[in-house]
């Protein structure tokens, strides 16, 4: 790998004949000061007609969505209008979600373990029972079905920290998928709670889309957000060589699984979260990081 960031970008950018700090490209800055003001700094009218013409030739930059069906509104909504204007969103799937039958009743438990979405929609209702939740929106997703939702950390690690401080009684189901990263059932059952794992779903892999397998192939930029160890792996060992690849990891773990890749530029979220991850998006965008 060439290049791992971890940062929180800022959100201003500087337009490329270095005018006022701008928000948007199709602006030299976020207000319009007096002409001097642009004389004083070496940029007249006619750069600053230059800068706009700049803006409108830019080619969208295509981002390939990677994960599973349904999954990807809240990332898309948190990037910033005028740099979501500029990307084209390619849909390739790598992950495909499909429930599997339980043999026994797996809903008598005193509490949850949920560690992703899926889990929360496919396990039985709560019905005010509590569960412990990684990340806010599967701790908000608990509450809407019935859970005691409480947020105990925004990795699995924080997770099995924050449970064995609170060292509930009682049986605890942890529902999840097939494949599971972390060992939360086997460790803290070693550190004395009664933890069992409770899969209710599979993560089939899938092939690259027609359309991003395209993309890959050619030689312009494309960005590609991976949100979990085992997507990055997938996409790692399927990818052909790109010389202008931009992944954008949301966690260490998930920038770990890709091994040896190559990349342009290999960033690393500040939270394992959709925002942050869109964030990122921002500062390639923004920051002129493309090559």
């Amino acid at each position: 790998m060439s290049r791992r960031m971890r940062f929180y970008a800022a959100r201003r950018r500087l337009c490329h004949h270095n005018c006022f700090p701008a928000q948007e490209l199709s602006e030299c800055g976020p207000f319009k000061p007096p002409l001097h003001a642009f004389d004083l700094a070496g940029n007249t009218e006619a750069r600053r007609k230059q800068c706009r013409g700049v803006a409108k030739a830019v080619q969208k930059i295509p981002v390939i969505l990677t994960r599973p069906k349904g999954s990807n509104s809240v990332f898309k909504a948190g990037i910033a209008p005028n740099v979501r204007d500029r990307l084209e969103f390619i849909r390739s799937p790598l992950l495909e979600i499909t429930p599997i039958e339980q043999s026994a009743d797996c809903s008598g438990a005193q509490h949850a373990i949920f560690t992703s979405a899926n889990g929360v929609k496919l396990a039985p209702n709560g019905n005010g029972r509590r569960a412990f939740c990684v990340g806010r929106k599967t701790t908000e997703l608990a509450q809407s079905h019935g859970w005691d939702g409480v947020f105990a950390g925004a990795t699995v690690t924080g997770l099995k920290e924050y449970v064995l401080t609170q060292q509930p009684q009682g049986e605890i189901h942890h529902y999840s998928g097939v494949f599971v990263r972390g060992n939360v059932a086997k460790e803290l059952s070693a550190a004395g709670l009664n933890v069992m794992n409770v899969p209710l779903y599979d993560q089939r892999l899938l092939p690259f889309s027609a359309e991003a397998l395209a993309v890959l192939q050619a030689k312009t930029p494309v960005i590609v957000p991976l949100f979990s160890p085992r997507t990055a792996a997938h996409f790692g060992a399927m990818a052909p060589a790109h010389p202008k690849l931009y992944i954008i990891a949301m966690s260490s773990a998930v920038a770990d699984s890709l091994e040896e890749i190559a990349v342009s530029q290999l960033m690393v979220a500040q939270e394992p979260t959709a925002k942050s991850m869109a964030v990122c998006v921002e500062y390639l965008i923004l920051n002129d990081s493309l090559g």
